[in-house]
């Protein structure tokens, strides 16, 4: 059995122990880089004490906003400011009355009136409606319907009327302003005590029949302003 040589097996636990050396490195390596990896998943998973500590200033700008919305429906209509100003209102150059929001019109009295001045206030708007007319040659004669207020206005609008409405306009004023028709009134009077000649001077009373005259018609007015405007020459 033959020694083994020195030099060379001296060489081969040298390499051994080098070998061991690179080994041992190159795992804990690999074992760092787990570790880096980790904590970074860590890090996006768990959240930051900023984040946590943000939470509840949202909450409390929350409570802010909700508890200043409360005092805002509280408070009168005169402590909210108003963000828009109003509309200015258009001034009327038309020279009639504006019929808009007169509360003692009737319904159909203002839409009627509304749609006249309409064809003087703007005349590009205006549309011909003939429900609208009807009405303000029905009811222009009387002053419940259409206040003395608007009569130049319901004048000036059928001024504008021409053909077969016209005429009928002219028909109803000559119609309005023709003298009333005279009443009879029997009068009857008989007395016991009377003598002869009384009774007899009643009786002829009696046979004479007694003439009333009516009260001029309140229309009578308006229909003599409405013909003298229609039958003008400057209105043709």
């Amino acid at each position: 059995m033959t020694s083994a040589d020195p030099v060379a097996l001296k060489s081969k636990r040298k390499r051994a122990k080098e070998t061991d050396q690179v080994i041992e490195p190159t795992g804990t390596t690999g074992e760092n880089k787990a570790q880096k990896k980790s904590k970074k998943v860590k890090e996006v998973i768990e959240p930051t004490a900023d984040s946590i500590d943000a939470v509840p200033v949202k909450e409390k700008k929350s409570k802010k906003r909700k508890r200043e919305l409360a005092e805002a429906a509280d408070a009168p209509p005169e402590a909210i400011p108003n963000p828009e100003p109003p509309a200015k209102k258009r001034r009327n150059k038309t020279g009639f009355q504006d019929p808009s929001g007169d509360s003692e019109l009737t319904d159909q009295a203002q839409k009627a009136l509304e749609y006249a001045f309409m064809q003087f206030r703007k005349p590009k708007k205006w549309k011909f409606n003939k429900a609208r007319q009807n009405w303000l040659v029905r009811n222009y004669w009387s002053s419940e319907q259409v206040p003395d207020a608007y009569t130049p206005l319901v004048i000036q609008y059928m001024l504008k009327m021409q053909g077969g409405a016209r005429e009928g306009l002219v028909k109803s004023c000559e119609t309005h302003l023709a003298p009333p028709k005279p009443k009879n009134v029997d009068v009857t009077s008989t007395s016991e005590s009377k003598d002869s000649t009384e009774a007899k001077s009643t009786e002829e009373k009696d046979a004479t029949p007694i003439v009333v005259a009516d009260a001029p018609p309140a229309s009578a007015q308006r229909a003599r302003a409405l013909l003298d405007a229609l039958t003008s020459p400057t209105s043709s």
